[in-house]
């Protein structure tokens, strides 16, 4: 929230309300988003202690007489901003007015006043000298604006009238002053709704556990119970004692007794206490790898409700899903609905007017300190992908996963600093089950199920304990979203082996509170590392269609793009009249025998062709030889090169080869 001071709150200044120097928070006004929530404050309204001032993350005072604030709200002022607040001023001709009660908080002189050619036209400035300051921005040798480091905070001394032309008038001043002051002092700064991670593509992140199955059936038995002893136990035994007329007090006493066994038995649950459940994804492929976060916050608590992590993180949140997520009968006026607030070394997350087990997510990014932590290096034998995978991470890695080509395969448990030797079986009609049923192969995969279950079903049906069981749909969850769902855009290309490794490190150190109380904590982190298999340490390998999909992909000469419409080994050639696909065998060794199926019946004009080193020219599949002369239509550099003639306007399929060879 940003407070701005003045006396006369101007129509000029009404920009200021726009700018996103603030913490992030959601209004409901209009189904929009605002970053800065404005307060116009005078005299009368300032806060006279630095506690209540702590609701701001800037203030801006322009156009204000300021010996009209008291000398404990001066302090107080002072107080704030060397508790790391910035103190933003606006001058102009009104520089004396605005400064003159100024002077216990910081030291300046007034040398009168000039024009200056600044936003876009010419401005009224004051020559004001602030000892000790930085010039941020000067124009013609005078000062426009300086920064003064006061304890941990800043003061900003503008020698322009922030509510006065060419400033209030200038297009992309929101923007501009946006930037400028969030770039002053970033830190302060911490929270940002742009950005490309989404806690609503993983379904699970907001999911709570399951309850234990022996939990639930202790509680059918104590219900069990309750209905024997009130029904016939109570009744022979009160008719026994000739005591029927007591039944109106024994048996609220047995409910009584009862309600307090299992008021015990839920007072040491798990869904006694809020849940944070952080999911993370960490691609090694990147050239900076980083870590990004999602976190559900769940609470049985209701009204407002503070997540105080003691770590100052950088917030991303989707504002889309705030506001689907809230309903409310009023769309007129603003309501906040969170806010975030950050310091050295905390970060402090208040959801207003919650239910109870109200759903909430926030997404942040931390470094990444290493590409390496997982190495791996991998060959085939014959049709099986063979090699070793070394966690250097000094946390255990658990669920290893391989894909090759589309197709994936659990492969175990790496503790800290071991090495896990894989073979992972490749065949065609295996290969099959993957594109034609990919996604209940990855839930068999994980669950082991045939069927469509999840943590329910596993609990209370397979007898996996509720939190194995949600831990296993956690895991499903960040592996189908993150990586299976974009495996056709980011997938495997040429002979790249991916690794997927799950771990359940905490990653963000410190305390985690809701509201002052200790909360249940659940990570599960998803790492993703590409290898490059070496084929030339193979002794022999035969490697089925359908797993070796081309590097380079051509319409026309127009290489592959974003926005073509390219869908497992279904291609749209648009306006195109040709295709090619290059596959690069470079660490292939000798390949002894290439084998093509690229059936497209009505979509070629002729017949597939493949280029010949050898001649320099294309000649048709059905002619070459490719299991006796592989080597020919392979270049110096391993390029194997397809080529088609293609109509316009229609879906092709893509050519599917195998390979066979090795260093017999």
């Amino acid at each position: 929230m940003t407070a701005v001071v003045t006396d006369t709150k101007s129509n000029s200044l009404d920009y200021l309300k726009n700018l996103y120097i603030g913490e992030d928070i959601y209004t409901n006004a209009g189904n929009s988003y605002s970053t800065n929530y404005v307060t116009y404050l005078n005299a009368d309204s300032f806060p006279d202690n630095s506690e209540l001032l702590g609701t701001f993350s800037a203030i801006i005072i322009d156009d204000f007489h300021s010996e009209s604030l008291s000398d404990i709200q001066k302090t107080a002022l002072l107080n704030w901003v060397e508790d790391g607040g910035i103190l933003i001023i606006g001058t102009g001709l009104n520089a004396d007015k605005t400064l003159k009660g100024l002077d216990s908080v910081f030291s300046y002189s007034i040398n009168g006043y000039d024009k200056a050619m600044c936003f876009a036209g010419t401005a009224n400035v004051a020559n004001i000298l602030v000892p000790d300051s930085n010039v941020l921005d000067s124009a013609a040798g005078k000062a426009l604006t300086q920064s003064l480091d006061t304890g941990d905070g800043k003061i900003i001394v503008h020698s322009f009238e922030l509510g006065e032309d060419p400033v209030a008038s200038m297009s992309g001043i929101v923007d501009y002053l946006s930037i400028y002051y969030r770039n002053i002092l970033p830190g302060k700064f911490s929270a940002q709704r742009n950005y490309n991670y989404y806690p609503n593509q993983i379904s699970s992140i907001n999911r709570l556990p399951s309850i234990e199955k022996g939990q639930l059936m202790t509680l059918f038995g104590i219900l069990a119970a309750y209905i024997v002893v009130v029904g016939p136990i109570c009744y022979l035994v009160l008719k026994k004692m000739d005591k029927r007329e007591k039944g109106w007090a024994v048996i609220p006493g047995i409910a009584v007794i009862f309600t307090g066994v299992i008021f015990a038995i839920s007072a040491n649950s798990y869904q006694k206490d809020a849940l944070l459940n952080f999911m993370s994804f960490t691609d090694f492929n990147s050239k900076s790898p980083e870590t990004n976060v999602s976190v559900g916050l769940r609470t049985p608590d209701k009204g407002n409700i503070t997540l105080l992590i003691n770590d100052n993180l950088f917030l991303n949140d989707n504002s889309d899903y705030y506001y689907d997520n809230y309903s409310t009968a009023s769309t007129d006026t603003d309501k906040c609905l969170y806010s975030v607030k950050t310091d050295d070394s905390s970060t402090s997350v208040t959801y207003y007017d919650q239910s109870s087990w109200q759903s909430n997510a926030l997404n942040t990014t931390i470094a990444c300190d290493a590409m390496d932590k997982i190495d791996g290096n991998f060959t085939v034998e014959g049709s099986n992908i063979v090699g070793k995978i070394t966690n250097n991470m000094d946390f255990d890695l658990i669920d290893v996963v391989v894909g090759f080509g589309g197709q994936y395969q659990k492969v175990g448990y790496i503790a800290a600093g071991d090495t896990l030797d894989v073979s992972v079986p490749l065949s065609a009609e295996e290969y099959q089950k993957w594109i034609d049923d990919g996604y209940n192969m990855v839930r068999q995969m994980f669950y082991g199920l045939d069927e469509d279950e999840y943590q329910d079903s596993m609990v209370f049906r397979k007898g996996v304990s509720a939190t194995e069981a949600y831990k296993i749909e956690q895991r499903y969850n960040l592996f189908n979203s993150m990586a299976y769902q974009n495996s056709y855009d980011l997938r495997e290309t040429g002979l790249d082996v991916s690794v997927v490794a799950f771990s359940e490190k905490s990653l963000i150190e410190g305390d985690k509170k809701v509201n002052g109380s200790t909360v249940n904590e659940n990570w599960e982190n998803m790492y993703i590392k590409s290898f490059k298999t070496d084929l030339s340490k193979s002794s022999g390998y035969n490697i089925p269609e359908g797993y070796v999909f081309a590097d380079q992909i051509y319409l026309d000469d127009q290489s592959e793009q974003s926005s073509w419409d390219i869908n497992y080994y279904q291609l749209y050639t648009m306006s195109a009249q040709n295709v090619t696909c290059e596959y690069n065998l470079k660490n292939c060794g000798k390949v002894t025998s290439i084998d093509v199926n690229w059936e497209n019946y009505d979509a070629f004009k002729g017949d597939p062709m493949v280029y010949n080193n050898n001649t320099n020219s294309y000649e048709s599949l059905t002619t070459a030889d490719l299991k006796g002369n592989a080597s020919a239509y392979i270049s110096a550099d391993g390029v194997f090169k397809l080529h088609a003639d293609v109509y316009s306007d229609t879906y092709i399929t893509l050519p599917k080869v195998s390979l066979k060879g090795g260093n017999k």
